[in-house]
């Protein structure tokens, strides 16, 4: 008896749960060698930030936007929303935030959103949901729908997942790690933006071997023993095409990122991320190889992706960041009998695949994903036991200085709230439209009776919901002047028409109930972008105060 909505929800964030084991996992282990729990207070990490403490403990128990967050793992702050939304009056219009919520659970979908106050710790950090890159520290105002929970990924992170495939989800925490997936968090444009990090532990699950590891390279590097347990590395890091292969000094201003100083951004123009990832010791049921997926959130379309396999003791162009890890990789291969690196390096061009030509685990290729908006790259092994042969995967991913990365910034969570809109406005069956379809001699035409006619404009909010399909498809194309003009038309112009045209619908609206609705579509719109403190969203540096 369950609402249809709040099921999809709950499905959607068990699914998220299930294909984060690998990164609790791993944050687990941690918490065994170290004592640092899966889940901590914000000031273990910002001890120097008043905000990360209890404050008027005669108020709310001194609890402030900082102390209902905690550090989930290394690299994620979670903002837990646990207030309920504000229901609307009858007249449509929106309850005093104050009042408590009443009356019987809604048949549908929420009525109204909750209002929730996230603190952004020091640095630089990736929210999730939106795509929007934040300095800290700061404190934003964000309005929230039942199925968003604020979720800040630290700039330079690399979390490993589980890809979630169609079909059941129970029972796959068991399974071996067939084909692991990496969510990257980088943003070249900005200083020290470009490189990071990522681990991943793996063993038996069944058994307490792995505490009989003499050296353990989860805590300080160095040869894993054979048979109890298993740790894969990941190091990503920007380079122009000059330097590929050595580690970057700060660059120059005549190189292909310039740092200013007064905002710290560099100006972008274009280069290649290099992702290192190899595994070291084993254990009984590690899979002799397996694919990588690679997600990398606000990052443009890329011109070209190449992956190789580096054996033991050969040159590889992701030396440059991995070469100190790799020796302890060349010493489990030594000892476990790896490979002496006198094969040939083999070498793989990835291509320009569609979205659901990468849903098996077969495939291979980079695609620019619909949902996400953003470039996925996924890489077959090139030979069967690359992970037990100690092997390095280098992927190189080239762009282009023609979209900037911080283009996309927010433009995820601008989409997804037009898409929420407008299935609220498709259960009244309203539909905008009137003033803001284009223009006549901008509409698009059919030919009717040997007659060019123009068609009938799709409202903004259809056209904005409907945009990653759009982007997904000039992302594939060799104008990226193209592609540039329509993430401008999206995030400036499209949506302010579908706001307009939502506006428009709830004025017009005859009956209390039919403006219910409307009101609660045009909410989701108008509060798609947060209330930020001066300086907290770095796109563009500026902000609403």
């Amino acid at each position: 008896d369950l609402p249809r909505a709040f099921r999809a929800v709950a499905r959607t964030a068990l699914r998220r749960r299930a294909a984060l084991v690998p990164y609790v996992y791993t944050a687990m282990r941690a918490a065994v060698d170290s004592a640092a729990s899966l889940c901590r207070p914000l000031y273990w990490d910002f001890a120097n930030e008043a905000d990360a403490y209890p404050r008027d403990m005669d108020a709310d128990l001194g609890q402030t936007p900082a102390t209902s967050q905690f550090l989930f793992g290394p690299h994620l702050v979670i903002a837990p929303a646990t207030s309920p939304g504000r229901p609307l009056r009858p007249d449509g219009e929106p309850e005093e935030e104050a009042e408590p919520a009443s009356g019987a659970i809604p048949a549908r979908a929420p009525s109204a959103l909750s209002s929730l106050d996230v603190w952004v710790p020091p640095g630089l950090w990736l929210d999730t949901d939106t795509s929007a890159l934040l300095r800290g520290p700061a404190t934003i105002r964000r309005r929230l729908h039942l199925e968003e929970v604020p979720v800040l990924a630290r700039l330079g992170s690399a979390v490993p997942l589980r890809p979630m495939r169609a079909g059941p989800s129970l029972g796959l925490a068991r399974l071996a790690l067939n084909h692991v997936a990496w969510d990257l968090a980088l943003d070249p444009s900005v200083a020290q933006g470009g490189e990071g990090f990522g681990e991943l532990y793996e063993d038996d699950g069944e058994t307490t071997d792995y505490v009989r590891a003499a050296r353990d390279v989860g805590t300080g590097g160095g040869a894993v023993p054979a048979g109890t347990h298993a740790w894969t590395r990941l190091r990503f890091a920007w380079h122009d095409r000059a330097t590929l292969g050595v580690r970057p000094d700060p660059p120059p201003a005549s190189s292909a990122s310039e740092a200013h100083p007064s905002s710290g951004r560099v100006a972008f123009r274009g280069g290649v991320l290099a992702i290192a990832v190899w595994t070291n010791g084993s254990y009984p049921g590690l899979p002799p190889s397996r694919p990588y997926t690679f997600r990398l959130p606000r990052m443009p379309p890329p011109e070209s992706a190449k992956a190789m396999e580096c054996e033991l003791g050969q040159d590889c162009p992701c030396d440059g960041i991995a070469s100190a890890d790799r020796d302890a990789a060349r010493e489990d291969g030594e000892r476990l009998g790896g490979a002496d690196g006198r094969g040939a390096r083999q070498t793989r061009t990835l291509p320009r695949v569609p979205s659901w030509a990468l849903e098996g685990d077969d495939a291979f290729g980079w695609t620019f994903d619909a949902d996400s908006l953003s470039p996925v790259v996924q890489v077959q092994p090139l030979s069967p036991d690359h992970v037990t042969r100690f092997a390095t995967t280098c992927v190189l991913i080239s762009f282009g200085p023609n979209v900037h990365p911080g283009a996309l910034d927010g433009l995820r969570g601008l989409v997804r709230r037009a898409t929420l809109a407008k299935a609220v406005l498709d259960e009244v069956r309203a539909v905008p439209g009137g003033s803001h379809a284009l223009k006549r001699d901008e509409a698009p035409t059919r030919k009717v009776d040997s007659v060019n006619r123009p068609m009938p404009a799709a409202p903004a909010i259809s056209r904005l919901a409907s945009a990653g399909a759009s982007l997904a498809q000039a992302a594939g194309g060799a104008d990226m002047d193209a592609f540039n003009a329509q993430v401008h038309m999206f995030k400036h112009t499209l949506f302010k028409q579908a706001a307009d045209e939502v506006a428009e619908l709830v004025q017009g609206a005859e009956t209390k109930p039919a403006r219910a609705r409307r009101v609660y579509a045009a909410e989701l719109l108008n509060t798609a972008t947060s209330d930020s403190a001066p300086h907290s969203s770095i796109a563009g540096q500026t902000s609403r105060g």
